[in-house]
């Protein structure tokens, strides 16, 4: 088996070239990419610098040029990458994710009997289901289990009543990895690489809905990866007030403390999860109008993450307005659901 293979995304496309052409010039790539990424030619060289330095391409000086070629093949590359990725994930979700892939992906006639030739031939001894292979003798229970030690940890922490936390009790792993795979495949993928790295501050809007707090999860996952800053925003819609409370202050004013106190806990839990860099913001009115026309005016993050649900009720924040927050705002917006 080929040792394992590491490429970056933006490294992924300058072998793409080399392996097309088969021999090449630095000068030959800088143009190739030129309409796919709007690199500076000093870029593309230092990635073609670092793919030599770990020996997946040959160079010879061929009068005053230097020729680069491919050591290591295309085709062996790719199949490494793929199963390494999928020997990461749990086997009773491969199937899901390979349907998942091939709903995504443009595949010839040629492309789609091979399959289906290959597919035949495995559902002659294919078994009827597939058990979790996470932990001996274990099930896809692991994220309910983690969900109910969440629960727990957040009333041992911050003491908040249960409604104020996120109900993923109850939730089958299945689900929650249906979502992420949703999220990460279709939505980070989508994205390029480069400006991934160049996001360096993060707003994410929370409520007490299971998206709003999968979105908090995400959001403090890619603050993590990416080194970021983590924004929190929750807002006080006065909408979900009757007249007599909107009008008393002494009810907002009540209102607020305690969502800074709620919100405080949010900021505990980010920082204990490895973010370095949390910051959190509070606002009162339409939830949409106050995220697209202050907030981040104010903030300047690079990306909004937002559930696409909400909750019911004073905290109805986001998922109401998640379509006018994706059209109206001025940064890339990732709902999650």
């Amino acid at each position: 088996m080929l040792e394992k293979v590491e490429i970056s995304n933006a490294e992924w496309d300058v072998m793409r070239v080399i392996w097309a052409l088969g021999e090449t010039t630095s000068r030959q790539i800088i143009e190739a990419l030129s309409d796919r990424r709007q690199w500076k030619p000093a870029t593309t060289k230092t990635l073609i610098g670092r793919l030599v330095a770990k020996g997946y391409v040959g160079t010879r000086r061929k009068s005053r040029a230097y020729i680069y070629y491919p050591i290591i093949k295309e085709q062996q590359t790719i199949n490494e990458q793929i199963l390494t990725s999928f020997g990461n994930i749990c086997q009773m979700h491969v199937g899901q994710t390979l349907a998942t892939v091939l709903n995504n992906v443009e595949l010839s006639k040629d492309d789609i009997k091979k399959l289906e030739s290959i597919l035949e031939v495995k559902a002659k001894n294919a078994p009827e289901s597939l058990p979790c292979n996470c932990v001996p003798n274990g099930s896809c229970d692991c994220m309910m289990e983690m969900d109910n030690w969440f629960l727990q940890y957040w009333n041992k922490k911050f003491g908040y009543p249960k409604k104020y936390i996120w109900k993923l009790r109850g939730i089958k792993y299945n689900k929650i990895v249906a979502l992420q795979v949703q999220f990460f495949v279709e939505r980070m993928e989508e994205m390029d690489s480069e400006n991934i790295k160049n996001i360096k501050k993060i707003l994410v809007g929370v409520d007490d809905s299971e998206d709003a707090q999968l979105a908090f999860r995400v959001a403090m996952r890619r603050a993590i990866e990416l080194d970021a800053t983590l924004v929190i925003t929750s807002i006080l819609e006065k909408d979900e007030m009757n007249i007599y409370q909107a009008m008393s202050r002494d009810y907002i004013h009540g209102e607020r403390a305690e969502l800074e106190k709620h919100m405080e806990g949010y900021k505990k839990i980010a920082l204990e999860a490895g973010v370095k860099n949390v910051q959190l913001v509070f606002s009162e009115g339409n939830a949409g109008e106050e995220i697209v026309k202050h907030i981040i005016p104010a903030v300047e993050p690079d990306l909004l993450i937002i559930g696409a649900l909400s909750k019911t009720g004073i905290r109805k924040y986001f998922g109401s307005q998640a379509a006018y927050i994706v059209k109206y705002s001025p940064i890339s917006v990732l709902v999650v659901r």
